[in-house]
């Protein structure tokens, strides 16, 4: 049999040629890239998802009402701080409580300003807040206890009541004469680069303070003064926040911190004996007699001169209050001596008080850790007066020596 050939006329025969699989198939890439799409949609699904189930952060909750003015801002955040930083410190514990209101009202310093017993301080029929503006505390506006200067308990400036930190005083004031110094700001009110909770620029400025024989500021630091003194009859400050100084002394610009009051007068005690000053100060207390210091309360310690520790009170406002007691000394009645109290803070809550001991008097303490002690006071206190302090004061506050300051007439206030 002959072969076949192909026609001629015809195209040649195309043979199909099979391709080549790549290395991906082989692997089994196909398969693999629907997995992935599959799984990538899942997973967008899912992030959806998890983002729509996801709650809103809880607000920061301080048991205040969300009532009244501003007030300062920083003052909680630098409490916080100045609690941390001082932790480790066994003999000076720092607690701060959040949120914290005082039992106090503050009237515009005024000599003629109305008194009026503090009363039920749970009611809220006090006017005060503390520091802004609006009616009552909280930090927006409406009516409630906390920063505000309105309708509740606390520091302002609307209503009767008593100052801590003084009256304004007149040419026959019977108190120490106190005047405000704020080192964050220069006599401008331009700021100095000083910081609130610099505890060595505060000590450095104590330091300065308590030195010689006549204390004063501190010239070779940048200081801003308040444009009022005041006078005031006993040193017994409650915890409030210290911005509360500034506004006392007219100075309501004053931020947080790094602040001190100087309260001096020449006084005569009305009887002769050993005595010593027991106290605390958050941060600052310090405490002289003739330009020598007899009690560093501070709860740093800022003058290093010698003081046994008494523990802690937890006063109002100011719970784990450090104790201090300082060092004996002589005084005689009748005989004039200079009395300096230097008070102050970092930042954060302010407290600060001064008791006197005799030496033949037992020392026992109240059920809130506060020795029961006679306060540090200039003349006599009357009945509204007292109701005021109720709760404060230790049961012997007024039966101890009164360290008069000579003439004039009693003014309101402390």
């Amino acid at each position: 049999m002959t072969p076949s050939h192909p026609d001629p006329a015809l195209p040649p025969a195309v043979h199909a040629v099979e391709s080549k699989p790549s290395v991906w198939k082989k692997l089994g890439g196909g398969s693999l890239s629907i997995s992935l799409m599959v799984h990538a949609i899942l997973l967008a699904i899912g992030v959806f998802w998890i983002f729509q189930i996801i709650p809103e952060k809880k607000a920061d909750v301080d048991f205040m009402p969300k009532g009244g003015g501003g007030g300062s801002p920083g003052v909680k955040e630098i409490s916080n701080k100045k609690q941390r930083a001082t932790v480790s410190m066994p003999n000076a514990p720092r607690m701060a409580a959040k949120g914290a209101t005082s039992n106090f009202t503050l009237p515009e310093p005024d000599a003629a300003s109305a008194m009026s017993s503090v009363g039920a301080l749970s009611n809220g029929g006090l006017s005060g807040g503390l520091g802004g503006s609006g009616s009552g505390g909280g930090r927006g506006d409406g009516t409630g206890k906390g920063f505000g200067s309105g309708k509740g308990p606390g520091l302002g400036g609307n209503g009767p009541g008593f100052n801590p930190f003084g009256m304004l005083p007149d040419p026959n004031s019977l108190g120490l004469t106190g005047t405000f110094y704020d080192f964050k700001r220069n006599k401008d009110g331009k700021p100095t680069g000083v910081q609130a909770l610099d505890a060595a620029m505060a000590a450095k400025i104590i330091k300065d303070f308590a030195k010689g024989s006549t204390w004063r500021e501190p010239r070779n630091i940048p200081h801003y003064t308040s444009p009022v003194n005041l006078s005031t009859r006993a040193a017994f400050f409650p915890g409030v926040p210290d911005t509360e100084a500034g506004k006392a002394f007219k100075s309501p610009e004053t931020a947080p911190g790094l602040w001190v009051a100087h309260y001096t007068a020449t006084v005569v005690p009305n009887t002769s004996g050993m005595i010593r000053f027991v106290g605390w100060g958050d941060n600052c207390l310090v405490v002289g007699v003739n330009g020598n210091v007899r009690l560093d309360a501070s709860d740093h310690g800022y003058t290093g001169e010698k003081r046994e520790s008494l523990g802690s009170a937890n006063l109002k406002g100011k719970p784990g209050a450090a104790v201090f007691a300082g060092e004996w000394f002589q005084i005689r009645a009748g005989q004039a001596m200079t009395v300096d109290i230097l008070i102050g803070d970092e930042g954060g809550i302010f407290a600060a008080g001064v008791l006197v001991q005799s030496k033949d008097q037992e020392l026992t303490k109240e059920a809130n850790g506060m020795p029961n002690l006679p306060i540090f006071r200039t003349t006599d206190f009357n009945e509204e007066e007292q109701k005021f302090f109720k709760d404060q004061w230790p049961s012997n506050a007024l039966k101890g020596p009164k360290f008069e300051v000579k003439g004039g007439q009693l003014l309101g206030g402390i």
